[in-house]
């Protein structure tokens, strides 16, 4: 008898020397269909109503060198001729691209670290009852390091991220003044 094909060689033959608990695992990610495969190892969702109007939570989420002044885990945002941004949010710095940016519904990016390579995606939409904006947070993760560390840094991220939105919702509603209060009480905090 031939079987052709690695792995289906594998599968045939191991039966023999695995433990069929262990044959079961290895043959169902040998089986397992190539979208599943292809999921970036972190994925994560969010959601929260904005109490404002669609132009404002997008005016402020897409002026990304205001993000300091209302995103209290973003230390620094360094704009590049090129129109790309240097960030440092949390301990890593990261360099990120906007990729789609359809004013108020949409603002997309891409952010690369040593190991890491994120896109996340902001969609903005009215609210069921129509008071304020609906803002759904969307992020994969890619690379190295979100594979290897993806069953702390995927819930960790999620947490983050609620965090960033929450700011967010914070800083639609305060005046241009008491936003530069908070700024000038952050900065002599850190």
């Amino acid at each position: 008898m031939v079987v052709p094909g690695l792995r289906n060689n594998v599968m045939a033959t191991g039966g023999r020397f695995l433990p069929r608990g262990w044959l079961t695992r290895f043959s169902g990610r040998l089986l397992r269909s190539d979208s599943a495969a292809s999921r970036p190892p972190i994925d994560v969702h969010n959601e929260i109503v904005a109490p404002a109007m669609a132009e404002r939570v997008w005016d402020l989420l897409t002026d990304v060198e205001g993000w300091p002044s209302w995103y209290r885990a973003c230390r620094w945002v360094r704009v590049e001729p090129d129109g790309s941004f240097r960030w440092k949010a949390h301990p890593i710095a990261l360099r990120s691209t906007v990729v789609a940016c359809d004013r108020p519904d949409a603002f997309t990016f891409v952010a690369d670290a040593l190991g890491l390579h994120a896109e996340h995606a902001f969609t903005l939409r009215p609210p069921s009852d129509g008071l304020g904006t609906v803002v759904l947070s969307h992020e994969t993760q890619t690379g190295p390091l979100p594979w290897l560390a993806r069953v702390v840094l995927g819930p960790l991220l999620h947490v983050t991220t609620q965090a960033w939105l929450a700011d967010l919702a914070r800083a639609v509603t305060a005046s241009p003044a008491a936003r530069e209060r908070e700024a000038v009480g952050d900065a002599h905090r850190t």
